[in-house]
């Protein structure tokens, strides 16, 4: 039997950061989720039916936000963004939240923040932050050939 994890057991998974990806938990900024009402079915999907508020939310955010879309050419079966742009342009969000090298630096913890201070004194100390070694190792090359070529360039005449 297989065994069933948390996210499926949640009734709105799409809608709590523990079940979305790092990259996507920065755009669930909801505060007022606890105030949103599931017990009257009042609102009213594009394709008819009934949800309550909570619902259509947990609808929205999975659909925006987690691309859970289906294709372009299946668009009338989504619950929300029913036409083929709306669908292009949720994958679209979803594909270009995935390759933005900063997002992806973050929820890998590869920024930190530094406070004003401690970064004007970095400036301050003038330490060479972008040191292309690379480009001083050929510097250093061309520098002794040149100094070996004019040492056996004197030695010879």
């Amino acid at each position: 039997m297989k065994k069933r994890n948390r996210r499926i057991q949640t009734k709105t998974p799409s809608l709590q950061k523990r079940f979305n990806t790092r990259i996507r938990q920065e755009y669930i900024d909801q505060d007022y989720i606890h105030k949103l009402d599931d017990t009257k079915k009042n609102c009213k999907l594009p394709d008819g039916s009934l949800v309550t508020e909570l619902e259509y939310m947990a609808i929205f955010m999975k659909e925006w936000n987690s691309g859970g879309v289906g294709k372009q050419k299946e668009a009338k079966k989504n619950r929300i963004h029913r036409t083929a742009k709306e669908v292009k342009n949720c994958t679209d969000r979803t594909n270009s939240r995935n390759r933005d090298q900063y997002g992806v630096a973050k929820a890998r913890n590869l920024v930190h923040t530094v406070d004003n201070e401690a970064l004007a004194e970095f400036v301050d100390k003038g330490v060479d932050v972008a040191s292309n070694s690379l480009e001083d190792a050929l510097i250093d090359y061309l520098d002794y050939t040149k100094k070996v070529n004019e040492s056996t360039g004197e030695s010879n005449e």
